[in-house]
């Protein structure tokens, strides 16, 4: 949409004034809704160090557990193949108001994006 191609212009041409450095990255954050694919696979291509995935960007699944869409799971497993940093923000809860902890929903939302990899 139009807010997602101001944010790109206004980051194009801070990046440009920076006479692309290699050391500016931009960290972006992943509303309710996502804007094209399109916008995505752009935002993909430039040195994004970090996103930020608020409590409002998750739905609540069958169970009532806060999971990311099909389509952010999507995006975010995208991201974490680059090498992106995921930050939780905001309070999770389930369907039925009581808190979720971050830690398990975060790791829910990586599962269904396909990401959980055991680290040494």
């Amino acid at each position: 949409g139009e807010g997602a191609e101001w944010a790109y212009q206004q980051w194009a041409a801070f990046r440009q004034a920076c006479d692309h450095a290699t050391n500016v990255c931009v960290v972006l954050v992943l509303g309710a809704v996502l804007p094209p694919d399109s916008a995505l696979k752009r935002w993909a291509a430039e040195p994004v160090k970090a996103a930020i995935i608020p409590a409002s960007a998750f739905v609540a699944n069958a169970r009532g557990f806060p999971v990311l869409s099909k389509r952010h799971q999507a995006f975010v497993a995208t991201l974490i193949k680059l090498g992106v940093q995921l930050v939780l923000s905001g309070t999770f809860a389930h369907a039925d108001g009581q808190p979720a902890h971050a830690a398990q929903t975060g790791g829910q939302a990586a599962q269904g994006a396909g990401a959980v990899r055991a680290q040494a």
